[in-house]
């Protein structure tokens, strides 16, 4: 495989995490402005701030047990369904190019 393949898939997956990382913010702050209660039950997290193991297992949980369509809130519904499947693509594509580095080394 080209050089200039696994760069453009690298640079592709930085930029899946960098719009995560938006993505999440917007997250938190939509859940801390409009939605109060599952903001504290999912302890408060933020992006740096109160970030720990436990409000990160949390937030994974309330996103992929789709426990924000109890919220009946559409704008955050369309994020929370995005970032599902953005987060497993960039998995995906981690793991192949991790592979591809992997097989050219032996």
């Amino acid at each position: 495989m080209s050089d200039t393949i696994e760069t453009t898939w690298g640079a592709t997956l930085f930029g899946m995490a960098v719009l995560r990382l938006v993505l999440v913010l917007w997250t938190f702050r939509r859940l801390r402005l409009h939605h109060v209660e599952t903001y504290e039950a999912i302890g408060e997290p933020s992006l740096f701030g109160n970030n720990n193991l436990r409000t990160n297992w949390l937030f994974l949980k309330f996103l992929y047990l789709n426990q924000w369509l109890d919220l009946n809130d559409w704008q955050l519904a369309c994020v929370a369904r995005f970032m599902q499947v953005m987060l497993v693509a960039y998995m995906i594509g981690f793991v192949g190019l991790l592979s591809i580095f992997i097989v050219r080394r032996l």
